[in-house]
């Protein structure tokens, strides 16, 4: 999920927002009831919020409870011939179009050396010219907007598909990873036993004239957090193999577009 840009709560209907805030508070006391909360709780409930917020870390919330999986599927729901669609999570940024051949990471970066490629369609049929957006962590499970010493984008771009429909990008197989742990949600976490790792990934976004876009990610086969992704975002029908037989490695994600309305 990312905030973005968009309404503001206080911009809704009025009678949307008073059914939002009565559902939202009449949940609330339902716990706080039904549980017996304390005063010394509730205000530890209120300390800790007040530290999100301040932490900045009210999407990575609402991402470790699974909520920002929850509202994107409500809002998207996957269709059997289409590619499902994911949340965007925080790293997006604007990237560079890429010159071919397209390269995610330079020469020098470490890692494991991946070909990414595919084809995008919509009812079997190629769809040329379609932009992709694609971004990932580097081999140390971090974004370029995490990392001080990175003035322009890195491990991300913007790529168009041929005349076929196809794209390929060159890039490195990215690691698992840990989302923040060291403020209030992953002390969080840690309280309620549960790890804060992702499974490996690619981000893309995906847009064509006279299609609806897609937001989505890959996944890769044999990832030891396949299943227990702390945020919830991975699906079967998003995860593919990777081919070591051959140098560099190889990986095909394939993606089908709706039209608008579908």
């Amino acid at each position: 999920m990312n905030m973005g840009s968009g309404p503001d709560l206080t911009d809704l209907r009025q009678a949307r927002l008073v059914e939002l805030v009565e559902a939202i508070t009449a949940g609330l006391r339902d716990v706080v009831e039904t549980h017996g909360v304390t005063e010394e709780e509730w205000s530890a409930v209120l300390r800790f919020l007040t530290e999100v917020g301040v932490n900045d870390e009210f999407v990575l919330l609402s991402d470790v409870l699974r909520l920002s999986v929850l509202v994107e599927a409500l809002s998207h729901p996957d269709g059997a011939e289409i590619t499902p669609s994911s949340v965007e999570g925080p790293f997006w940024r604007p990237a560079p179009l890429l010159d071919e051949p397209a390269t995610l990471v330079g020469e020098d970066e470490p890692g494991e050396r991946l070909v990414l490629r595919g084809r995008v369609t919509a009812g079997g049929r190629p769809i040329a010219d379609a932009e992709l957006d694609l971004w990932q962590c580097n081999a140390e499970g971090l974004y370029d907007v995490q990392l001080p010493e990175a003035e322009s984008p890195r491990y991300r771009g913007r790529l168009r598909t041929d005349a076929d429909g196809r794209y390929e990008v060159r890039t490195i197989v990215p690691p698992p990873y840990e989302v923040p742990k060291d403020g209030p949600v992953g002390r969080l976490l840690g309280g309620l036993g549960r790890h804060a790792f992702r499974p490996a990934h690619v981000h893309y976004r995906a847009e064509a004239e006279g299609y609806a876009a897609l937001t989505t990610m890959v996944f890769f086969a044999g990832d030891p957090w396949l299943g227990d992704d702390v945020i919830g975002a991975d699906k079967a029908g998003l995860t593919v193999p990777i081919d070591r037989s051959r140098t560099p490695a190889q990986a095909t994600f394939d993606i089908t577009l709706a039209r608008p309305g579908r």
